[in-house]
């Protein structure tokens, strides 16, 4: 609540933060002035500058000793360019930085400010973003500087910029309230029809603070914001001209990220992006055709009478009353677009001259004076009392999660000391053919009492579809986060479920291939035996499936279910090997995903599950469990519902280390995109968290790790019955840096001994 309370302050403006929490400023160097009064610009540069936008992402972070997600006011400001007018009813699209939107890591003012109240964020997750229009289109007046803004959902973000990843980003905006529903200014990359572009005319734009000069910044405050809409231009020249060559020049140094080069035609031809460690290149034209794809970039009606009335103004000998006609025609159907104006009254008057887009001060400021004034020394008050509140702010979050902290350590402890009673189980009537199966309980193998027709298994189902799949050629690297908690009903025994989360790097017929594989178990049992046989399948699968990745031979979809189900099947066998020599009865459900390229294949046995989250079609559970409860909601015997409280939910009819030779192992395959997550988890989990819950978290949580965390913490929220196992996988068109080959243990149970390297 205070760190609520203190973002809302800041943003208002109510809170002034001191000087060493001001937005962070990157060391560069000095530069003149950048030109942006000339009274005259390029037609190319008038035209484009109009599409050039402002990009504020807001952020939220968490600091370790505390999961709740604290947003920070002050946004990352990047540039972006408007490329995209799909049609009728759809979205607006916008070109930006991947860098500028990265969902793991925000920019570095960011950062240093959050460390500077919070102490330094844990994790990270776009809280939202914002894109404003700039001053070359909504006018220089105070009212209308900043006044449009349109939203960008964080959910389209599909990878964090990592090397190989694509620098440049095309994202769908909606309409923020007040924001125009009309076709916008559009910046194309060249076309057949136009004229050869004049490499010396080519143009870089930017926008900046009121009077022209650069940001030299990477994060704002809101009200700054408004203040640094100004577009600039300067030659192309001062940037070496093609591919990745690092931006050059005093004057280079000093663009914001996403800045567009344009030729002189207007057409966007590069943009100023920032690699995995913060180098500065400009991406081409290969790299904006990639992220542009399919988006339809045919100017609509506002556009094309801009571009037109440019042509007859700009014409030799100009054709001013032409122009003023198309000047006069937007700005009567499109009164937002103020930016208009000035040249409808230039073109009116037969004039050349458009006032220029910089202001000595913003309009509405007071004016300055030399000496301190009673506003000044009233200022410096204000500002020390604003460092004795954020201290007195600091110090009470402190203490309440000092307080919160002692509060869960004496839960914890009375929790172990008083173990919680065993729920009475409700034993099914010894005529039926199955018995009972709980996780304290002996393992008799049962059968299911319904037949469910069409639960075949998943294999070649989805053959057609991965096979139409346009692959883009881009890695899609699997980053992954897991945790397994004993629960609160069950906090006084060891806990039965096992997790692993194992991601790598291989290289087949000279191409970096990436894969990952995750599994979760549920051992049953008894606790001893639960435990080892949870660890036991784990261990059998990992060695049977990464040994084959490790060399250099393609493999299909087919070769990829084979390897997982036999494996898996070993597992099976393994067990009741041991079973049979000890006569135990230890078990395990069990799912797990095999990952190679953008294909996942799933295997699964009993009720633990794997679920996939799409931006496009949303939450889905993969697999079937293989419970009584499941067979009775597929018959339309119970509700679907049901399942999460009938007394049965506890008995399944398949698991590795039954008594039949064949356990029926189900495989699907599953064709994967960046910004795909995939949750595996054992009942303990899913039973005490309903879908809509997982998808929520999923969604709004960019971090695999946070989003274990926010499962875990919810399960036992919710009651916690039983243990609680999850692997939260990611997938983003990435390759870590350093590029480094063979697979790397991301989460493992500490039981598991793997001849694996942890990823630190």
């Amino acid at each position: 609540m205070v760190a609520m309370l203190l973002g809302v302050l800041l943003a208002a403006g109510a809170l002034a933060l001191p000087a060493r929490y001001l937005p962070y400023t990157p060391p560069i160097a000095h530069a003149a002035p950048l030109d942006g009064t000339t009274s005259r610009p390029q037609q190319s540069v008038a035209y484009a500058r109009v599409a050039l936008v402002r990009v504020l992402s807001y952020y939220a972070g968490a600091v370790s000793n505390d999961t709740t997600p604290i947003p920070w006011p002050n946004p990352c400001v990047a540039d972006g360019a408007l490329i995209g007018n799909p049609g009728p009813n759809s979205f607006e699209y916008v070109l930006l930085p991947t860098a500028a939107v990265n969902p793991l890591t925000p920019c570095a003012g960011v950062q240093a400010g959050f460390a500077q109240v919070n102490g330094r964020a844990a994790s990270w997750s776009i809280a939202r973003i914002s894109v404003l229009l700039d001053a070359a289109y909504t006018g220089t007046a105070s009212p209308q500087v900043g006044s449009l803004a349109f939203s960008v959902d964080p959910a389209q973000i599909s990878t964090n910029g990592g090397p190989g990843a694509p620098p440049l980003l095309a994202l769908a905006m909606s309409p923020a309230p007040g924001a125009p529903t009309h076709d916008l200014p559009l910046v194309t990359m060249p076309q057949p029809q136009d004229p050869p572009a004049d490499s010396g005319a080519a143009a870089l734009l930017d926008l900046a603070r009121h009077d022209g000069q650069p940001l030299r910044t990477d994060t704002l405050t809101d009200a700054d914001a408004q203040s640094a809409l100004y577009p600039i231009s300067l030659p192309a020249s001062t940037v070496e001209a093609q591919g990745a060559s690092a931006a050059g020049g005093s004057q280079a140094a000093q663009l914001g990220l996403g800045a567009p080069e344009i030729d002189s035609n207007g057409r966007i031809v590069g943009m100023l992006v920032a690699d995995s460690r913060g180098n500065r290149f400009m991406a081409g034209l290969p790299q904006i055709s990639a992220a542009i794809g399919p988006i339809n970039g045919k100017p609509g009606q506002l556009a094309t009478l801009w571009g037109r009335g440019l042509s007859a103004y700009y014409a030799s000998p100009p054709r001013y009353d032409e122009a003023a006609g198309d000047f006069g025609k937007l700005a009567a159907t499109y009164p937002d677009f103020a930016g208009a104006l000035p040249f409808r009254g230039a073109a009116a008057q037969h004039s050349a001259v458009i006032p220029p887009l910089t202001q000595s001060a913003p309009q509405g400021a007071p004016p300055t004076s030399s000496g301190p004034s009673r506003g000044t020394l009233l200022a410096a008050a204000a500002t020390a009392l604003a460092i004795l509140l954020l201290l007195f702010v600091v110090a009470l979050r402190a203490a309440s999660v000092a307080r919160a902290r002692q509060k869960r350590d004496a839960e914890a402890k009375a929790a172990l000391a008083t173990p919680p009673a065993e729920a009475q189980l409700d034993l099914l009537p010894a005529d039926l053919p199955l018995a009972a199966l709980d996780d304290d309980d002996a393992i008799t193998q049962v059968v299911p009492i319904v037949s469910v027709p069409g639960a075949e298994n998943g294999r070649g189902r989805l053959a057609d579809e991965v096979a139409r799949r346009s692959r883009a050629g881009l890695p899609l690297m699997p980053y992954a986060a897991g945790m397994t908690d004993v629960g609160i009903r069950r906090a006084a025994r060891p806990n039965q479920d096992s997790i692993l989360a194992v991601h790598g790097i291989r290289y087949a017929q000279g191409r970096p291939q990436t894969y990952g594989l995750f599994i979760v178990a549920d051992g049953m049992g008894g606790h001893v035996q639960g435990l080892e046989a949870s660890q036991s399948a784990i261990q059998v699968i990992a060695a049977g499936v990464l040994q084959p990745l490790t060399g250099g031979r393609l493999l299909d979809e087919a070769e990829l279910t084979d390897l997982l189900e036999q494996c898996t099947q070993r597992a099976d066998t393994e067990l009741r090997r041991r079973n049979e020599e000890t006569g135990g009865n230890m078990g395990t459900t069990l799912t797990a995903v095999l990952i190679l390229d953008d294909v996942a294949v799933v295997a699964n046995v009993g009720d633990s599950r794997t679920y996939l989250l799409s931006p496009e079609t949303g939450l889905r559970c993969i697999t079937t469990d293989h419970s009584v409860v499941a067979s009775l909601a597929a018959a339309g015997i119970i509700k679907p519902e049901d399942i999460y409280t009938h007394p049965r939910r506890n008995q399944i009819y398949r698991s590795l280390g039954g008594q039949h030779d064949d356990t029926g192992i189900d495989t699907f395959v599953v064709p994967l995109q960046a910004g795909d997550k995939l949750l595996l988890c054992s009942d303990g989990l899913w039973e005490m968290v309903r879908d809509p819950q997982i998808a929520n978290i999923l969604r709004g949580t960019a971090d695999p790790q946070r989003a274990v965390e926010l499962l875990v913490r919810e399960a036992n929220t919710n009651g916690g019955d039983d243990n609680i196992a999850a692997v939260v996988v990611r997938l983003l068109e990435d390759l870590p840096d350093p590029v480094r080959t063979g697979p790397r243990v991301l989460a493992a149970s500490a039981e598991l001994d793997l001849p694996l390297r942890a990823d630190v």
